[in-house]
């Protein structure tokens, strides 16, 4: 059985409670609503536009808070530096070329800026529709060991872009996006359906079997998400969310929905005829789930 694993438990949000009073960089995070904090389970990372700025672990004393090296570098840098007798001088450098302390808001700007720099866009996209749409409850979701490929190679992870809550009477049903550009147009060309369809069939095939076990994680996360918010996360969960950590039924349907989400074109590229036959195949292979398309992902509605 995989292991699936999203909700936080009751010890690690005391933790991160504990954190929050001391009025530092966590309590940054929570008041900074360009930033999505993503449960995982044993941990939680904290994304800027599609990168991962902290990793956060629970320790027995506290919190293990971790960033990349590389989102450390200064982003303020200006001098020049010298080249002498083929060897930089860096003495200066050495000084003012890192952040060395988190000292308030100005290092969390100041490690964003410098996180940006790695930043794509297709995952810079999907960012910007998690934290513009509360119900947004899950990124980067990755399935371990999950399906066997089609040409007998075992393959170990699936990643959906996008988990999201959308009433449906009574019930909230749990749905997926998934955004994966390569994949998506590779075929473009040819008359057969891009490997996007066969994903979206594995995510799906994945979500029916383990139907139980991701439900009642993703109950745990709309617990954690609302125990956030009173933590003081400017980020707001939607009223699904509360709803559902306050007892109302999460769903799966039969067929789970996975659709896609397409975004990053112009309106030449939307309606060239090559494009639109390619897009009626995706249609048909990804119905009954949704396909949203739209150029900028900033206006993308969930």
């Amino acid at each position: 059985m995989p292991d699936f694993y999203r909700a936080i438990p009751d010890s690690f949000i005391e933790k991160l409670i504990l954190e929050k009073a001391k009025g530092g960089w966590w309590a940054d995070v929570l008041a900074d609503d360009t930033l999505f904090v993503a449960l995982r389970g044993t941990y939680v990372d904290v994304y800027s536009r599609g990168q991962r700025l902290f990793q956060v672990r629970e320790a027995t004393a506290g919190l293990n808070v971790e960033t990349h090296e590389k989102y450390l570098i200064n982003p303020d840098l200006r001098h020049t530096v010298r080249l002498g007798d083929g060897e930089f001088q860096i003495a200066d450098l050495q000084r003012y070329g890192f952040i060395p302390r988190y000292e308030g808001k100005s290092t969390l700007n100041a490690v964003k800026r410098a996180s940006a720099y790695y930043a794509n866009s297709e995952r810079e996209g999907c960012h910007t529709i998690a934290v513009n749409n509360q119900s947004v409850i899950d990124c980067e979701i990755a399935f371990s060991g999950w399906y066997q490929a089609d040409d007998g190679n075992d393959e170990r992870h699936g990643k959906v872009d996008l988990a999201y809550l959308e009433s449906d009477g009574d019930n909230v049903r749990l749905e997926a996006k998934h955004y994966d550009n390569n994949e998506l147009r590779s075929d473009l060309r040819y008359d057969r359906p891009a490997p996007v369809c066969a994903q979206v069939a594995r995510y799906r095939n994945y979500l029916s079997t383990h139907r139980d076990i991701v439900l009642n994680s993703y109950v745990g996360v709309c617990k954690n998400l609302v125990a956030l918010e009173k933590m003081g996360a400017t980020r707001k969960p939607s009223p699904l969310i509360s709803s559902v950590a306050m007892g109302r039924p999460l769903i799966l349907d039969e067929i789970p929905k996975v659709g896609l989400i397409i975004f990053g074109f112009d309106e030449a590229q939307r309606d060239h005829a090559r494009w639109q036959r390619h897009l009626k195949r995706l249609e048909h292979c990804i119905s009954p789930s949704p396909i949203i398309i739209v150029g900028n992902p900033k206006d993308i509605q969930l």
